[in-house]
């Protein structure tokens, strides 16, 4: 039931039986890309906030103009 580990110490961890540089490489994409794919999803959501912010604004004015105006 429980599982043994595979690793004796913290080197064979390290060298992941030999194939560390596949496995370190792997997990460094992917933390990399993860990273990249958050700060991206902020830097959208920042500027189509803006952009709504601003059309909510053209719509007030243009609203202002037509009840001033009717």
């Amino acid at each position: 039931m429980f599982m043994a580990s595979q690793f004796t110490n913290f080197q064979e961890f390290l060298q992941m039986g030999g194939y560390a540089g596949f496995v370190w490489a792997a997990w460094g994409i992917a933390f990399v890309a993860i990273v990249g794919l958050v700060i991206r999803a902020y830097q959208h959501e920042k500027f189509w906030h803006s952009e709504v912010e601003k059309l909510e604004a053209q719509l007030n004015q243009k609203k202002q103009a037509e009840n001033e105006n009717p």
